[in-house]
């Protein structure tokens, strides 16, 4: 095992925390190595990310060379500017509540599926994949269905057995809840 982060709410709950994973770290034989532990921060640097209170957001230092890049000056200056906005100015994620409901978001189209845990109307988590040469021949319906278990699949660690909300912009997706003209990989899903 290399890292371990462990965020809690208050410092009391912080406490007990450390004591249950020094207990499992105990009880499967594992160790610590001191010069690397930190303990009760406000904040953390953790692979190019800040990581607080207020959530998860990108380290100023690592995207200062980006900022520092001389944009060409041709007909697509436009678009390296929104891509390099896009990288810098990155949202901050939500530390997750799991006392409190998220909700879902999924889309799909002709090349990939992407999704949006978020809480308190906040992003806790994005992703994202390609589909793959035969999913891309799926129809409309199928490939945002797979999208919504694809997500619900990859967030299962955030979700657990709390109540979820699952939107997505298209329609054809109410016929899950309706069960009419299911494909035979829609009802295999579904269950």
């Amino acid at each position: 095992m290399d890292d371990v982060i462990i965020s809690s709410p208050s410092f009391t709950q912080h406490v007990e925390h450390l004591k249950e994973v020094f207990r499992l770290l105990q009880d499967e034989g594992l160790t610590l190595n001191k010069e690397k532990c930190r303990f009760g921060c406000d904040e953390l640097k953790y692979l190019g990310l800040i990581i607080s209170k207020e959530g998860i957001k990108t380290d100023e230092t690592k995207v200062r060379a980006i900022l520092e890049i001389k944009p060409p000056r041709n007909s697509k200056e436009k678009a390296f500017d929104t891509v390099n906005a896009a990288i810098t100015k990155a949202p901050v994620l939500k530390l997750p509540d799991f006392q409190k409901p998220f909700e879902l978001f999924t889309d799909a189209s002709l090349i990939g599926v992407g999704a949006v845990l978020k809480q308190e109307q906040r992003p806790v988590v994005f992703a994202s994949r390609t589909l793959s040469n035969a999913e891309r021949n799926y129809m409309v319906a199928e490939r945002e269905c797979l999208a919504v278990v694809w997500a619900l699949n990859k967030f299962r660690t955030y979700l657990g057995s709390l109540p979820i909300k699952v939107i997505t912009g298209n329609a054809a997706l109410t016929r899950l809840t309706d069960g009419k003209n299911l494909s035979s990989r829609m009802i295999r899903w579904a269950f």
